[in-house]
């Protein structure tokens, strides 16, 4: 696939986000760095939901992820849910307005994401969800 358009990528991400819903439990099961308080699942369960009954697709893929950006940071909860909206809002900022997006277009807008939640936490801590933004920012670059 060369492009994404902004419909695929909305349905990609509330996918995902009703897939982490429907794992709270399951996360908040292996919560146990930095701290074992087993509330991820939780907190990433009240992002997500804001995002899939709140957010709504728009004319292009900026506006799209502007408007799901604002839903996350609706229901931020935790530092989980508050790193997730603030990657959200850096992903919004990062992403051009095209209703179709190339890869290139895409992973750029992933390390913005990525670097917006590193800014975004005072003290960094590798190991955590800040982590698997920085892997998945990596398999990405591996492939492109």
């Amino acid at each position: 696939m060369e492009t994404i358009t902004h419909d695929d990528l909305y349905n990609g991400l509330i996918n995902g986000a009703r897939e982490v819903m429907n794992n709270r439990q399951f996360l908040n099961n292996i919560n146990v760095f930095p701290v074992a308080d087993g509330d991820t699942g939780s907190n990433l369960f009240s992002t997500m939901h804001s995002i899939v009954y709140h957010s709504e697709r728009k004319e292009n893929t900026k506006t799209t992820l502007e408007a799901i950006a604002d839903s996350a940071i609706m229901g931020a909860r935790g530092n989980s849910g508050l790193i997730f909206a603030q990657y959200f809002q850096g992903l919004s900022e990062g992403m051009t307005s095209e209703t179709e997006i190339t890869r290139e277009n895409f992973v750029t807008a992933i390390k913005k994401a990525m670097d917006y939640a590193y800014q975004a936490v005072e003290k960094p801590v590798e190991g955590t969800m800040l982590t698997t933004m920085s892997v998945f920012y990596d398999a990405l670059i591996s492939v492109y």
